[in-house]
C-alpha cells in the first residue's frame, strides 16, 4: 500500500525522510545498484524533485561533461538521473502527424526502454537516445555509464510491467492541476520558447491521455507525493 505525504502549495519540495531515505539507500547501493522511479505529468517538476534527492546522496547533479549541451541526464557521485522523454518513439512533428500525445504509449519505445534500464541495473554502459525538447527531434545517443544509485523520470516509469520490475523505490507525484498548469506555462515559456497560446493548447489535448495513461500508474507507487493549494499541513 503506498504512502501518502501532503504538501502546502507554499512548502518548499522536500524528499521522504531524508536522513532515514539516505542511510537505506546507500546501505543497499553498496550490496547492488538500485533504480528509484518517479512518475509525474509534464511540467510538474519532475527535474527539480529529483535535483534534491540526488543531492541527498552527495555532489551537485550535472549534464554529462562534454556532451551534447541539450542533455536530459544529470550525473552526481552516486547517481545518475534519466530522464525517460529520451524513450519517445516519435519526435514532435511525428507526433503530431500521427495524432497523438508525447503521453500516449504508441509514442514511447519501451523495449529500448527496458533493454537500457536493465542494463544499467546489471552495470553495463548504454548509448542513450536524446529528446531535444527545445527542437523537438531526437538527437544522437550519447553515452551512459552505470551509477550506484540511478533515478528514472518521466510519464512512463511505471507502465511497462518489465521496467517497472526492474524499479526498488517508485514515486508519484501528484500535483493539482491550478498548480501543476501554473508550472508548465512557466517553464515552457522562459527554457522552451513555447508561446502562451500553444502551452494552453497543449494542456488541453493532453488532459485526456493523463487521465488514461499517467494518473493510473499512482496505484504502482511505493510513496505519493500531493501538492495541493490550501493545503494547511503534512499529513
Amino acid at each position: 500500500m503506498a504512502s501518502t505525504m501532503k504538501m502546502r502549495a507554499a512548502a518548499p519540495a522536500r524528499a521522504f525522510s531524508a536522513r532515514g531515505a539516505r542511510r537505506s539507500l546507500v546501505v543497499k547501493a553498496a550490496e547492488k545498484r538500485i533504480v528509484i522511479g518517479l512518475a509525474a505529468d509534464s511540467g510538474c517538476g519532475k527535474s527539480t524533485f529529483m535535483r534534491r534527492v540526488t543531492g541527498i546522496f552527495g555532489g551537485t547533479p550535472k549534464p554529462p561533461a562534454g556532451g551534447n549541451p541539450d542533455s536530459n541526464t544529470l550525473i552526481s557521485d552516486m547517481t545518475t538521473v534519466i530522464c525517460l522523454d529520451d524513450y519517445h518513439s516519435l519526435d514532435r512533428k511525428g507526433r503530431s502527424a500521427a495524432g497523438v500525445t508525447a503521453l500516449d504509449p504508441k509514442a514511447q519505445y519501451f523495449d529500448l526502454m527496458y533493454d537500457q534500464v536493465k542494463s544499467l541495473k546489471e552495470g553495463k554502459a548504454v548509448d542513450k537516445p536524446i529528446y531535444n525538447h527545445v527542437t523537438g527531434i531526437l538527437d544522437p545517443a550519447e553515452k551512459i555509464d552505470p551509477a550506484n544509485i540511478l533515478v528514472i523520470e518521466g510519464l512512463h516509469p511505471f507502465y511497462d510491467e518489465r521496467v517497472r520490475d526492474l524499479i526498488d523505490l517508485k514515486i508519484y507525484l501528484d500535483i493539482s492541476d491550478e498548480i501543476k498548469f501554473a508550472w508548465k506555462i512557466q517553464r515552457d515559456m522562459a527554457e522552451r520558447g513555447h508561446s502562451l497560446d500553444s502551452i494552453k493548447k497543449s494542456i488541453e489535448s493532453r488532459k485526456p491521455d493523463f487521465d488514461a495513461y499517467i494518473d493510473p500508474q499512482k496505484k504502482h507507487a511505493d510513496l505519493i507525493i500531493q501538492l495541493q493549494q490550501n493545503q494547511s499541513q503534512y499529513s
